[in-house]
């Protein structure tokens, strides 16, 4: 009897772990895009890139934070855009081999930055430095751009291996930059520029190696994601620590997250938002601690 006891005692207490597991990490699947590619984040508001497809031009839309879409193609008729960002009521957006930008308020094309003759063709991360400076992430001829927007000329920043993402930390003047890597084997790193001093430095954050797609920094943490296999569907959500270079993987093994790309974090909702390009869907996946 008493080794009855002992059995339901313990079934018990898996039956909690396994619905505090279900508490602390619940996703969502969030449907309605085309090839979304990229998400940012301003003011509670979420700036999606969809690539489009065959019949349908690149788009950008405009959602909240449980992924409603408030604006549908806010920005309409783009080639391919990627990466966004907010400044100073202007969004700029990476499309193909050039930045547009387009007044927050009304969508009105209000700059363009051609990047034709660097002979990229996919600018793919975008993030502002300070009023004058943007910075540009060219994947498909390794190279970061600086982009002084008072004259309108770029110039070559640092030349780092297929820069897929790069997010700045404003504090601590550094940028970190995720490479997809070459040939789908899997050698695609995390690294970090310092920006103080007239010369740029690059540092490896870690040995970890991938298929990295997407980094967003959160504190000491930089989240970014995985593909793990590139001739599988399979991914995973994980975080480096700044400090310690410690990796570990955020969602568990039953999140199966297929072809995570982009991702950002809402830390008031502990709610990360994660695009698949290839399912013309996102990841909402919540209860983080």
């Amino acid at each position: 009897m008493k080794t009855y006891r002992l059995i339901i005692l313990f079934i018990l207490l898996c039956m909690q772990w396994d619905m505090h597991a279900m508490h602390a990490e619940e996703l969502f699947v969030v449907h309605g895009f085309k090839a979304p590619v990229s998400i940012s984040r301003h003011d509670n508001r979420y700036y999606i890139s969809n690539l489009g497809d065959r019949h349908t031009p690149g788009y950008i839309d405009i959602a909240d934070q449980h992924m409603n879409i408030i604006h549908h193609k806010f920005i309409d008729n783009l080639k391919a855009p990627r990466g966004t960002v907010v400044f100073r009521g202007i969004l700029y957006v990476c499309d193909t081999d050039n930045v547009i930008g387009f007044d927050l308020r009304t969508g009105r094309q209000v700059a363009v930055y051609d990047f034709s003759a660097s002979g990229t063709k996919a600018l793919s991360a975008i993030v502002a430095v300070d009023n004058r400076t943007l910075l540009v992430a060219a994947q498909d001829i390794n190279m970061i751009f600086s982009l002084n927007k008072r004259n309108r000329r770029y110039t070559p920043f640092m030349q780092v291996d297929t820069p897929v993402d790069i997010c700045l930390d404003e504090l601590k003047r550094q940028l970190f930059v995720a490479s997809a890597g070459n040939n789908n084997r899997g050698n695609g790193r995390l690294g970090v520029i310092n920006l103080k001093g007239r010369t740029p430095t690059y540092t490896p954050l870690s040995d970890y190696t991938g298929h990295i797609r997407g980094i967003y920094l959160f504190s000491n943490l930089l989240y970014f994601t995985d593909w793990m296999q590139s001739d599988r569907p399979v991914g995973e959500l994980k975080s480096i620590d700044i400090s310690t270079r410690q990796v570990r993987s955020i969602n568990h093994p039953w999140m199966k997250l297929n072809r995570p790309g982009a991702v950002v974090y809402d830390f008031r909702l502990r709610t990360f938002y994660i695009t698949n390009q290839e399912e013309n869907l996102l990841y909402r996946v919540s209860g983080h601690d």
